[in-house]
Formats: C-alpha cells, sequence, structure tokens
C-alpha cells in the first residue's frame, strides 16, 4: 500500500460485483485515492490501452466508454470534470499486451465502500 492506492480484496462483496459487471476474472484490483483522471483516452497505442467503465453503486448498472482515439474518433468523448455520487470510474489497463489490472476511482464518500466493505 501507498498513499495514492489501496490493493483490494476481489472477495470484497462490492468488488466481487464490479468485476463480475466487467467480466474480470484476475486478481490485480486497487482503489486509488486521488480523484479520477480528467482525460479518459481509450485507444491502443503500441501494445497498450486503458478502457474506462462507469458503475453505478446503487443501480449496479456499467457503462464502457467507447474507444476514442484522437485522430480517428475526435468526435468520442474523453473529457471528465469530476463523478456523480454513487457513481465509480473503472480502469482496465493493458500494458505491452499483458493485463496490469483495475484501477477503481471513486468520490471520496463513495471510498469506504471499496476500501472497507463487507466480505462474505
Amino acid at each position: 500500500m501507498n498513499n495514492s492506492s489501496v490493493t483490494l480484496n476481489r472477495k470484497d462483496l462490492v468488488v466481487r460485483a464490479i468485476c463480475d459487471a466487467i467480466g474480470y476474472r484476475g486478481r490485480k484490483i486497487k482503489a486509488s485515492m486521488r480523484p479520477a483522471p480528467n482525460q479518459l483516452n481509450s485507444y491502443w497505442d503500441g501494445g497498450s490501452k486503458d478502457t474506462y467503465y462507469f458503475y453505478h453503486l446503487d443501480e449496479k448498472k456499467i457503462f464502457q466508454l467507447p474507444t476514442n482515439h484522437p485522430f480517428f474518433e475526435k468526435d468520442k468523448p474523453r473529457d471528465l470534470n469530476g463523478l456523480p455520487p454513487r457513481v465509480i470510474l473503472i480502469e482496465s489497463s493493458i500494458f505491452c499486451g499483458k493485463h496490469a489490472g483495475l484501477t477503481i476511482y471513486s468520490n471520496e464518500s463513495d471510498r469506504s465502500l471499496l476500501i472497507g466493505g463487507s466480505n462474505e
């Protein structure tokens, strides 16, 4: 653990629901203590790609941000000005062709659900 992120346990009910919603089967999951990024660039670049999902904690609904290459898909959304309450941002990273895990961003008021959630 460092000051910028906390490793999450996949067995936690909230974390498990998030992973199931996006079909993630890995174990590399962390919660970021930093604000969500302002630019959500979701396209392949040199064998690496970040894919972004929005997940509503109450409704358990998922929305995947489409690819948004700045040259080929200029009209696609990529800017974020903060997260609404009860909505988290999930960043699924592939680095040099290998899955590097999930980073979950949330509002400060919603972090306790991720970090101190209930286990089963």
